[in-house]
């Protein structure tokens, strides 16, 4: 009962941070991007109007920000208060100056498992209450200091019990698919 106790109070947290995030609306200033979609309704569209039909053939690359990773990207920024957050393949978390471009802080997540199903994408980071949350492709949750980027907290998502059914499951699949290397649960978003 206690696992099962801790499991909800680790999934509440999550849940807790993302209807923050959700709640933010459109952000607290029009520059900001606070969650996946911009807006709760996901509409992804920003109510910017410095750019137009009549200036975009204008635009030029404003700065570039080299992540030191290779592999997919398939998060959406998110920006709260001139910081952009971006997740990386791998788990990594930088922040960014939006405005320039320059590196506030960078975390370096330590996977606990080299094996995964899917590749090492990550879909982005929630934040709120100057936290940023990310889920990891071990099976964890981890919860980062806004403005340093040190580790506030980590706990498992995808317990022991779970990822031994799913070692068990595979082995009973291997042959009618043949071997595979993946062992255990990810988490990619």
């Amino acid at each position: 009962m206690t696992r099962l106790v801790d499991d909800w109070k680790v999934r509440g947290t999550l849940a807790t941070a993302l209807l923050a995030v959700a709640a933010g609306g459109a952000g607290a200033t029009d520059t900001d991007w606070p969650a996946f979609g911009n807006d709760l309704a996901n509409g992804r569209y920003s109510q910017l109007q410095q750019l137009t039909t009549d200036n975009v053939a204008n635009l030029q690359l404003a700065w570039r920000v080299d992540t030191g990773k290779r592999g997919s990207f398939q998060a959406t920024p998110i920006v709260r208060d001139g910081v952009m957050y971006v997740s990386t393949p791998f788990n990594h978390v930088l922040a960014l100056d939006a405005a320039t471009g320059a590196i506030r802080w960078r975390y370096e997540h330590e996977l606990t498992t080299k094996e995964f199903c899917c590749g090492p994408a990550n879909r982005g980071v929630a934040v709120a209450h100057d936290r940023v949350y990310m889920a990891t492709l071990d099976g964890q949750l981890v919860a980062l200091d806004a403005a340093t980027g040190q580790l506030a907290w980590r706990a498992p998502i995808v317990d022991a019990e779970a990822r031994n059914e799913q070692a068990q499951a595979r082995e009973a699949l291997t042959p009618l698919i043949g071997d595979s290397t993946f062992s255990g649960a990810t988490v990619t978003g």
